[in-house]
């Protein structure tokens, strides 16, 4: 949106994770030799995180939304998921 000139303010965007020890590599540059396979991504992260592109916040896992794309679901968790999508908004 920001190249062809729609958006005049770039915002960093936010990434809600629930995995915290992807958070750590990505916010401390945490590598280990277990991450060398995917060590270029990360830099591409961590290089884009500290550019301000993007932040990161820890969701719990119970509130990702993306589980309902990804993952079997329970009735519950679907149940909140759905709660927080289609969350009644105030109108005036």
């Amino acid at each position: 949106m920001i190249f062809v000139g729609l958006v005049k303010e770039r915002l960093p965007y936010l990434l809600k994770v629930d995995n915290t020890s992807a958070i750590k590599k990505v916010i401390n540059g945490d590598f280990s030799s277990k991450s060398k396979h995917y060590a270029v991504r990360l830099n591409v992260a961590l290089d884009r995180y500290q550019e301000n592109e993007f932040t990161i916040e820890h969701v719990p896992p119970s509130l990702q939304l993306a589980d309902i794309l990804t993952k079997p679901v329970t009735t519950v968790v679907m149940s909140n998921i759905c709660d927080l999508v289609f969350e009644p908004r105030n109108t005036v």
